[in-house]
């Protein structure tokens, strides 16, 4: 946290990503289109890595619905990475 101000990194589906603001203290990262989930996946350790590197205090990440195959993976990732903070909103 600087000056008081927590900077929130921001893992977003392509289709999401016009929704956020390009300003202040949000760091946002697209990981590709949601019907591509090959591309989230590809592009996942990067960016996990990107937003650890940028400071930030917080990341949020897109939901993967499904509950199988690369779906269920990628949420496994996610799932992992967050080491059981996680908060559903």
């Amino acid at each position: 946290m600087r000056d008081g101000v927590a900077r929130i990194g921001v893992l977003v589906a392509s289709e999401d990503r016009e929704q956020l603001p390009t300003e202040g203290a949000l760091v946002v990262i697209d990981l590709g289109p949601r019907q591509h989930l090959e591309v989230i996946a590809a592009r996942l350790y990067a960016a996990m890595r990107a937003l650890d590197h940028a400071g930030v205090d917080v990341i949020l990440a897109l939901d993967i619905e499904a509950r199988d195959g690369l779906a269920a993976a990628i949420r496994d990732r996610l799932t992992r990475a967050a080491a059981g903070r996680l908060v559903h909103v």
